[in-house]
């Protein structure tokens, strides 16, 4: 099976599985408002390196008018 999957495929089950079973722990060893603490430098990391590794105009192709009864 590890053969059918990209080593990077298979390491974003590991986030899917900790993620859960640590917020699991922060919110029974202290309060649930520092799960909106630890998530403000993650959120921040996160947008940092998004901003350095994406271009604002790689893959950008003319999408059309928005069809707004489909968006409904």
């Amino acid at each position: 099976m590890s053969a059918d999957y990209h080593p990077l495929d298979r390491a974003a089950g590991v986030p899917i599985l900790l993620g859960p079973i640590i917020g699991g722990l922060i919110v029974d060893n202290t309060s649930l408002q520092w799960i909106f603490v630890v998530n403000v430098p993650i959120a921040g990391a996160a947008i940092l390196l998004a901003a350095g590794v994406l271009r604002p105009d790689a893959g950008r192709v003319d999408a059309g008018k928005l069809d707004w009864l489909g968006a409904l």
